[in-house]
């Protein structure tokens, strides 16, 4: 994936992280935050907006995060894979 396509990841990552925030601090998220997710993933239009905000996390964790394979040569990395 591009740096395009990461940086659109990571931009949802972290407005799910923003909603989940101001739902754990009894706010309502950014209607902005959440219509970016809906039109993002459509097909995922029938979970409410928390369980969606968790399922973009786990689906582009993989994306965005990377670590170091501990048998790949200095310089390459491996997606984290998120069971």
């Amino acid at each position: 994936m591009g740096t395009e396509g990461k940086e659109a990841s990571r931009a949802l990552i972290e407005a799910a992280l923003r909603i989940l925030g101001a739902w754990n601090h009894g706010s309502e998220p950014a209607f902005a935050d959440m219509r970016a997710l809906r039109e993002a993933f459509p097909s995922s239009d029938h979970l409410a907006t928390d369980d969606l905000a968790c399922q973009v996390i786990h689906d582009l964790s993989s994306v965005v995060f990377q670590l170091p394979d501990e048998n790949a040569l200095p310089g390459e990395s491996v997606p984290v894979k998120v069971a």
